[in-house]
């Protein structure tokens, strides 16, 4: 005599739900899943009861266990046998008629089969019924059991929609070999019914969601003002003491947006992390910061000599202005740099005197350089340009050989070479590059949104093009 499936080994059991065979089949494994979504609710239960906290809810839910132990699991034990028995008998009563050529006999297997055709959509039928009740108790005690194992009501109430869905599945595909008549039309209302309370539980199953997705939100924003307070504070160049410091820093600012993006952006996010890399928006959103483009700033005399402005930063006033006087390239690179000093600095007041675009100035203050530093690895992180370098180029280091000019469609190699010989000649023109092994390309300064300039110096710094 077979074992009941009840009593086979979880193991044992997925085997034979995965062996291609009838039995057990789908009304079984939907039987399965209600099982499971009632021991889920039995287990938030059993949790619940021993915190005081739940008190006022307790015995109602404890009604609720008993029940289900009582009446709705032993219930669905046997269909979850059952079921497997009496497809076993529809599976074999079909081949008998296959089989079949003797006429008479064949109609009298065709009565058989339909009388436990009906069985055997009458049980997945009462599985879903009991499932909705285990659904309804998953949301009770998703609403008012301990709410630090909400994932096991969830688990309860979604193997319950499951084992709901899966059964009307079997009982439209049963209904559709039955002869109409006056079974099937009570078997066809009590199938409404089932369909209007299977809706609203998954109705009521992402509202769920929604509590749980609003407590995440709640979380992230709680933790975005704590996280983003460091940086907010400014005059962070205290604990600068090298250039991999401020990378580090700068990595770390990035990782933060980025987890954070949500509370930065609110729905329109950015789709990658070079997108995210905004230095206005971080500014307003993370930093409090009026930005504000304007016209023009001005001029600033310096021993240097009488020098345009291109950006100012009001620490007092929470104010970064941009002059809209210079390329938008250059002006995304100040609005970096003025983030750097309202990141790094604790002046009231400081002044951009010119666009320079990360290029290397032994005569700028001190402060200026560490702000242009902070914009170059701001805008163009390492990791991101040597990825996009070799998406481009198809290699971590681009050098002047026949391999990479045919790349670029070039046949005269010493025209090239004299042209493109040098270092930074060669980086601009990969800085600049549209085409590559016959297929249009982003070029890269593009990509991270600065100048072609500012690209190739970053391009030698990071050591990606050789001559």
């Amino acid at each position: 005599m077979d074992r009941k499936l009840i009593d086979v080994p979880l193991g044992e059991l997925l085997n034979k739900f995965g062996a291609g065979s009838h039995k057990p089949g789908s009304g079984s494994a939907a039987a399965l899943s209600a099982m499971v979504s009632a021991k889920m609710v039995i287990t938030v239960i059993d949790l619940t009861k021993e915190k005081g906290t739940y008190g006022k809810y307790v015995p109602d839910l404890l009604k609720i266990s008993e029940l289900i132990e009582t009446d709705y699991y032993p219930e669905l034990v046997d269909l979850f046998q059952r079921d497997s028995d009496e497809f076993d008998k529809v599976i074999k009563l079909r081949r008998q008629r296959n089989a079949e050529m003797d006429q008479a006999t064949k109609k009298l297997i065709v009565i058989q089969l339909e009388k436990v055709m009906r069985t055997a959509t009458e049980i997945p039928m009462r599985i879903a019924e009991l499932s909705l009740d285990i659904g309804k108790f998953a949301i009770e005690v998703f609403d008012h059991g301990f709410k630090a194992v909400r994932g096991d009501s969830g688990v309860g109430l979604n193997s319950a929609i499951s084992a709901v869905s899966g059964c009307l599945y079997i009982i439209d595909l049963n209904l559709a070999s039955i002869t109409p008549g006056e079974w099937m039309e009570n078997i066809a209302w009590r199938k409404s019914e089932v369909v209007k309370q299977y809706m609203e539980l998954m109705h009521q199953d992402a509202k769920r969601h929604k509590v749980l997705e609003a407590e995440v939100e709640a979380h992230m924003s709680s933790e975005f003002n704590k996280t983003m307070g460091i940086y907010q504070d400014g005059n962070l160049i205290k604990e600068i003491k090298n250039e991999e410091d401020l990378e580090n820093l700068v990595r770390k600012l990035q990782n933060e947006i980025w987890i954070h993006r949500k509370n930065i952006w609110a729905e329109k996010l950015p789709e990658g992390h070079i997108l995210a890399l905004q230095p206005d928006t971080v500014l307003k959103k993370v930093l409090g910061y009026n930005y504000i483009e304007v016209n023009e700033l001005g001029y600033n005399e310096t021993a240097e000599g009488k020098y345009e402005v291109a950006g100012v930063i009001d620490r007092s006033k929470k104010l970064v202005q941009v002059s809209k006087k210079f390329p938008k390239e250059s002006m995304r690179f100040t609005a970096a740099h003025e983030l750097g000093h309202a990141l790094l600095h604790n002046h009231a007041v400081l002044h951009r005197d010119r666009a320079i675009d990360g290029e290397k100035q032994t005569l700028r203050a001190g402060e200026e350089m560490q702000a242009d530093k902070f914009a170059v690895l701001f805008l163009m992180p390492a990791k991101y340009v040597r990825e996009m370098f070799q998406t481009a180029f198809k290699t971590p280091v681009f050098e002047i050989n026949d391999s990479n000019l045919l790349a670029f469609g070039v046949g005269n190699i010493r025209e090239f070479t004299t042209r493109y010989g040098d270092i930074r000649s060669l980086a601009r023109y990969l800085a600049s590059a549209k085409v590559f092994g016959g297929k249009g390309i982003v070029p890269l300064h593009k990509i991270f949104g600065v100048s072609v300039e500012t690209m190739a110096i970053r391009l030698e710094e990071l050591g990606l093009v050789k001559v």
